[in-house]
């Protein structure tokens, strides 16, 4: 589910692209300069037939959607803000800001202990929700109980309760001491939507319908696939060949929320040109990685061309590739998903492309 994202693109430049690139019908884009379209247009052309690209730029003037989609006859522009699209771990950042809602509302405190809501091992009484959140637990990145080999395709689909619970409750050694270190963890976020569900009596769904997609007017997210399976871009593995999507038990909190380029705006303004104490709360370093990498709640936080801060998160499941980014200095948000499968040799390529076009 990604963030592999040790460091970074801020100085990246685009290899150079194949002779095998499709034609080009028109593409037009005002709100990026023409160097920033002829790179865009150069990269996403040698992406597979049928990928779609869902684009957002917001500054602190207007917003801009774009779409793409690549055919054998050349890529075409499209409007798909309103298709639908897995975002893998940029769903972290939704847990992470459900957490700070509970946290102003003294249903949690970010520094209690997560033996304080499940029962967990000896050695995993001194983590807290904040270092579930900003990956210093000492969890490693998966646990060793969840078999991905017998699912390929699917692989948290049967990752339950239950075998969360054996894991927390007979895990007796961490890769680090809590508080530590830095090292990123699906299973540490998806523990702490557990907490959350078990402070709140909600589900994860019901959380993010109260406290986010309905204030903010995300209308079409959700992590039931069956609410919206009519509207979702189909998905396809490394080869091209439609894959299943992606199913959350235990961990739905790690990467389960599936989102539009429209909604996912709603949200990166509320972050732009709102003071909402929560979403704020989110980004506020909570620890330092080194001189170029802090942590929020689950935001990134990384330094621009300039040297100040934005916020990064990206997201990757077997047939999607997102990345978000926020520069609430120059008030300016990028967002690029698709439906380019995560194992795809070009699939970094997405957040390179954020990244330049956050600094165009």
């Amino acid at each position: 589910m990604r963030v592999t994202i040790l460091l970074l693109f801020l100085f990246f430049r685009l290899g150079s692209c194949s002779n095998e690139t499709k034609p080009v019908n028109s593409i037009k884009l005002d709100f990026i300069s023409p160097n920033s379209l002829d790179k865009l247009i150069s990269s996403i052309s040698e992406f597979p037939n049928f990928t779609q690209i869902s684009m957002v730029y917001l500054d602190q003037d207007s917003i801009y959607f774009a779409g793409f989609h690549i055919q054998e006859s050349g890529i075409q522009q499209i409007d798909n803000r309103d298709s639908l699209f897995e975002i893998g771990s940029i769903t972290k950042v939704f847990t992470s800001t459900l957490l700070a809602h509970l946290a102003l509302e003294n249903k949690v405190k970010i520094t209690d202990r997560l033996v304080n809501y499940l029962p967990v091992s000896d050695r995993l009484k001194e983590i807290t929700l904040m270092q579930l959140s900003n990956h210093t637990s000492g969890f490693l990145r998966l646990p060793s109980n969840l078999d991905m080999l017998s699912n390929l395709q699917n692989p948290y689909k049967n990752y339950d309760v239950r075998l969360m619970m054996e894991y927390l409750t007979n895990l007796d050694t961490l890769i680090n001491q809590p508080g530590e270190k830095y090292v990123y963890s699906n299973f540490g976020v998806g523990v702490l939507a557990n907490v959350l569900m078990q402070a709140s009596g909600l589900s994860f769904e019901e959380l993010l319908q109260l406290y986010i997609f309905e204030p903010f007017d995300m209308k079409s997210s959700t992590t039931n696939h069956e609410k919206i399976k009519n509207r979702l871009v189909r998905n396809r593995d490394n080869n091209g060949n439609f894959t299943e999507n992606w199913n959350f038990d235990a961990l739905a909190g790690a990467g389960a929320i599936l989102s539009s380029a429209n909604d996912l705006s709603k949200f990166m303004r509320a972050h732009l040109f709102h003071q909402i104490d929560a979403l704020t709360l989110t980004r506020q370093q909570t620890f330092q990685v080194d001189d170029d990498l802090s942590l929020g709640l689950a935001w990134h936080i990384i330094k621009s061309k300039s040297g100040h801060p934005i916020y990064f998160h990206n997201g990757a499941t077997a047939g999607y590739t997102s990345c978000l980014i926020l520069d609430t200095i120059q008030n300016k948000g990028v967002l690029l998903l698709s439906n380019l499968a995560a194992a795809h040799p070009k699939a970094s390529r997405i957040d390179e492309l954020a990244f330049m076009l956050i600094e165009d």
